[in-house]
């Protein structure tokens, strides 16, 4: 799935739906890291009792978070236009940003 999502279509006229999964994939794969980034960090910092690296792992833990307002900001402005917003909900994607 995502090797034909890479490969559709490129430039200005990207059709909303591979945008849409394009934006997806992207806040889940930097979910992912960020949360490894965090275990990682936060065994090593307890194991060499170092307060700054586990610290540092609570930190890539909000930046995690931070990838899951997103995620949702991406669900929420692909969703299709009906009578309550015409103009559709892709107007919140200014709201993620």
């Amino acid at each position: 799935m995502a090797h034909t999502l890479l490969h559709q279509g490129r430039g200005p006229d990207v059709a909303p739906r591979v945008r849409d999964a394009h934006g997806t994939l992207a806040s889940v794969v930097c979910i992912v890291c960020n949360v490894a980034l965090c275990v990682a960090k936060a065994l090593v910092g307890l194991a060499a009792g170092s307060l700054s690296v586990v610290a540092d792992a609570i930190n890539n833990l909000s930046d995690a978070s931070s990838n899951i307002v997103s995620l949702v900001g991406f669900k929420l402005a692909s969703r299709p236009r009906t009578r309550g917003t015409p103009t559709g909900t892709g107007a919140s994607s200014t709201s993620r940003a």
